[in-house]
């Protein structure tokens, strides 16, 4: 394999994020994990985690190499190596000490309770040396929503918005589609498919009737969420094309219309009035297992989530144009009487998508 002209442990690790980064949509919910074997200044085997329940990157990095192969060889791994049984595949930090390992280099250490600091106790007791801390930064950036789950044991939630220049989501007249172009909206089915689910609202189902699939890619479905405390939507909506769906109304609907939704398999969960609130909803979502949210909506259920602090990352997409202030807002009252006071995000970075470009920012 190629011979590189740096050899310190960044560049190595770099590329072990880089391949980390193949499994972008496919290791959800388990962390994106990259390998990289490296022998006298040369990279001889890389690996990467492809998805749940199939060989984790270090051993898809040492897979066909021989113990001869791997003697004084490093290998780079983007987070701690699992040492606990609680899972489909064996736990890595005894398959690494096994093929003969001797020097590892760990990006961070892994935030699930059951592994933290235990698979590096366990390779250094083994005689293998073990550092710790290589572009943490990056490796904890690369799996924000991971690290957010097993840190706070709830769902990581973010807010996707397509917008004019001047932070508009539609004209005066209500007419939105499509104010980004194709490139734009085709990553927006990219990020979909990296989500759990996709949460709206039912004035976005009654105005735009969305389909929230996976469609301008490859890539899974997600589950749709929908907030419609009224049940005023129709069941024959096409985001109730199948019973991968979940809606969210509250006590005291009219019942007429609750049975349409029930005859069709639509669960519909409904909540008393003081308990639909958007933190409860997060709660119930993770307790199904939906650990990973991604919101698209209006301005008003948009400033909702940002006044009630429940987002974590957004997605601010821009097209060059400009709607004038009749246009409706894409984001809501915030109710900031101080700058002090301001959303401020961190981690911003800028993409192209021909015309338009996206923000991406965490909270």
């Amino acid at each position: 394999m190629q011979k590189n002209k740096r050899h310190d442990d960044a560049y190595f690790m770099r590329l072990a994020l880089d391949e980390a980064a193949k499994g972008s949509g496919s290791a959800w919910p388990n962390p994106m994990v990259g390998a990289v074997v490296v022998k006298g200044g040369k990279v001889i085997a890389t690996g990467f985690h492809k998805k749940p329940g199939k060989p984790h990157a270090e051993v898809n990095a040492l897979a066909h190499l021989t113990v001869g192969q791997l003697k004084n060889a490093v290998v780079y791994v983007t987070l701690e190596p699992c040492c606990h049984l609680n899972k489909r595949t064996p736990p890595c930090a005894n398959f690494l000490i096994n093929a003969g390992v001797k020097s590892l280099v760990v990006a961070m250490r892994d935030p699930n309770e059951n592994v933290s600091g235990l698979g590096i106790r366990q390779l250094r007791r083994a005689g293998v040396k073990v550092k710790v801390g290589v572009l943490e930064k990056e490796a904890r950036a690369l799996n924000e929503k991971y690290i957010y789950v097993m840190e706070h044991r709830s769902t990581f939630v973010a807010l996707k918005l397509a917008m004019s220049l001047d932070a508009k989501i539609a004209t005066s007249s209500g007419e939105s589609k499509w104010i980004t172009g194709v490139k734009s909206r085709k990553q927006v089915h990219v990020l979909r498919s990296q989500y759990d689910a996709v949460l709206t609202s039912s004035e976005t189902v009654l105005k735009d009737d969305p389909e929230l699939s996976v469609r301008l890619v490859k890539g899974k479905q997600p589950f749709r969420v929908i907030l419609d405390r009224h049940l005023k939507t129709n069941c024959n909506a096409k985001v109730y094309r199948d019973r991968y769906v979940v809606v969210f109304a509250t006590i005291g609907v009219n019942k007429a219309k609750l049975a349409q939704f029930t005859r069709k398999g639509i669960e519909v969960i409904c909540l008393p009035e003081h308990e639909y609130r958007l933190k409860n909803i997060i709660k119930l979502l993770y307790k199904r297992s939906i650990f990973s949210l991604l919101i698209e909506a209006g301005g008003t259920l948009a400033s909702s989530f940002l006044k009630e602090k429940c987002v974590h990352k957004v997605y601010f997409f821009y097209a060059p144009k400009l709607l004038g202030a009749e246009a409706k807002s894409g984001i809501g009252p915030l109710e900031i009487g101080a700058l002090s006071k301001a959303v401020t995000f961190h981690n911003v970075s800028i993409q192209r998508f021909a015309e338009d470009f996206m923000i991406e920012a965490s909270l």
